[in-house]
């Protein structure tokens, strides 16, 4: 059995195994283990690296019988390179198959796997689908599975983004200003994140670690700790963009349109659901938490007001120790009210209130750029929040109090151009695992008084 013959055993074993694995977990009407979801993974990258030989290896062997049949010539034009499909010119043509190797080892490694641009990239990703095309032997380094057809093969499957355009992807959603950047981040190789939690406080006189003042030769009071363990499951958020054949030509626009807007529409859904979240194949928004406080509106208060007793009163239940790192965020038609927003002290007399000064401030004024205050913190405006006089139009939070979870490859974007092909459509397909919860699961009680606190606070409805 000769190298290719082993190789293509090899890929007819990989399959079977994968299938094995998979034919267990149907049978057993339950989701992939960590350990079955890495088995797979390494199947996968194993099974890309036979098929890639096996090509290049094909590859060379039908280049040797036309170099034989020809008498040892080059097929095509005397003196030009040799066109492919896709307009990619190269000269791999006169070269072996472990040159043919060494280029596409370097090219897979390249940042943009040979690519000048995105838009080279996804009219490649068109080209190979055309009828008795051959692909740009980019793709071919670059191949990766989707759910259609077989690997690796253009017209039949898809084609991985190469490491710099995924980079720009997952560049544009982490700098874009957002609710996830004041959040409390971490990463997981797994679609579940289990870690112990201790909500008691320094102040609980029963229940978790205690500490007690002890007399001479006495024996030490104990206590245990009250840990309960939190499982967070990472749920998958998606963006599937169809692609016009005429739309794929115009390469520039395709470079800056495409991860653009599929990382703005990712950035959009997932701070909506640290907002609203309903916890149900999605984040728990905070709005949703057990540990949120919502302030009741004042008696007789209108709606589409804000007053100082609601600011007061907001300000309070936020517990003291969160409030050096906590912002407002506000739908953005509070502003023109907070605009009005004053406080007007009592004069000594007490015959009744004088003056007043403002409470919403801008940094240096009013005519600096627009980072506006309340209570010395700053005001983030965004479309997430409920709409005016709702409940939540107006809200104090720590972030580092809430926790997103995120699976450590990140974003995954990948292209086919099998579904839509009756269309002339190319689709692009992004898609990542997330996690997102707040880490106190209820509020806090005050040590002396009636007062609760919390990371998250609201303003109700007016």
């Amino acid at each position: 059995m000769n190298r290719l013959e082993q190789l293509r055993a090899r890929l007819q074993a990989i399959h079977g195994e994968e299938q094995t694995v998979l034919a267990r977990v149907d049978q057993e009407n339950r989701e992939l283990s960590a350990d079955e979801t890495a088995t797979l993974e390494a199947l996968n990258v194993e099974f890309g690296k036979v098929e890639r030989e096996i090509q290049l290896r094909e590859a060379e062997e039908a280049r040797s019988q036309r170099m034989a049949s020809s008498g040892g010539r080059r097929t095509g034009d005397a003196g030009s390179p040799t066109t492919v499909r896709a307009g990619v010119e190269t000269a791999l043509e006169l070269r072996s198959g472990a040159d043919i190797r060494v280029v596409a080892d370097r090219e897979a490694e390249s940042p943009r796997g040979g690519f000048r641009h995105f838009g080279e990239f996804a009219k490649a990703v068109m080209n190979a689908g055309l009828p008795n095309a051959v692909a740009d032997r980019r793709l071919l380094v670059l191949n990766a599975a989707t759910s259609y057809g077989s690997e690796g093969v253009g017209s039949d499957g898809g084609f991985a983004v190469p490491p710099e355009f995924l980079a720009q992807i997952r560049k544009i959603m982490t700098e874009q200003p957002s609710l996830y950047s004041y959040c409390n981040k971490m990463t997981t190789e797994s679609n579940q994140l289990t870690f112990p939690t201790d909500e008691t406080t320094a102040w609980q006189s029963s229940g978790g670690v205690q500490a007690n003042w002890e007399g001479e030769a006495q024996q030490f009071s104990q206590s245990k700790l009250a840990l309960k363990q939190v499982t967070y499951r990472l749920s998958k958020l998606t963006a599937l963009v169809p692609v016009t054949d005429e739309l794929l030509e115009d390469a520039s626009a395709i470079n800056s349109y495409v991860p653009a807007k599929i990382a703005e529409k990712l950035n959009f859904k997932r701070d909506y659901a640290i907002v609203n979240g309903n916890g149900v194949g999605m984040p728990l928004g905070m709005l949703n938490a057990p540990a949120l406080i919502t302030v009741a509106k004042e008696s007789g208060q209108l709606a589409s007001t804000v007053l100082v007793a609601n600011i007061s009163k907001m300000y309070n239940a936020l517990f003291a120790d969160w409030r050096p790192s906590a912002i407002w965020i506000a739908n953005q038609d509070v502003e023109p009210v907070l605009d009005t927003l004053a406080f007007a002290p009592a004069n000594t007399g007490g015959t009744g209130l004088i003056g007043g000064f403002p409470l919403y401030l801008q940094v240096g004024g009013i005519g600096d750029a627009p980072t506006p205050r309340l209570k010395g913190r700053p005001v983030v405006y965004h479309q997430a929040m409920p709409s005016l006089s709702s409940a939540g139009d107006l809200c104090l939070v720590d972030f580092r109090q809430y926790l997103m979870a995120e699976k450590a490859s990140g974003v995954r974007f990948d292209t086919s151009i099998h579904l839509f092909f009756d269309y002339g459509l190319t689709a692009f397909r992004a898609q990542t695992r997330m996690a997102g919860n707040p880490w106190i699961s209820k509020t806090i009680a005050a040590l002396n008084g009636s007062g609760v606190y919390s990371a998250f606070v609201a303003l109700g409805a007016r």
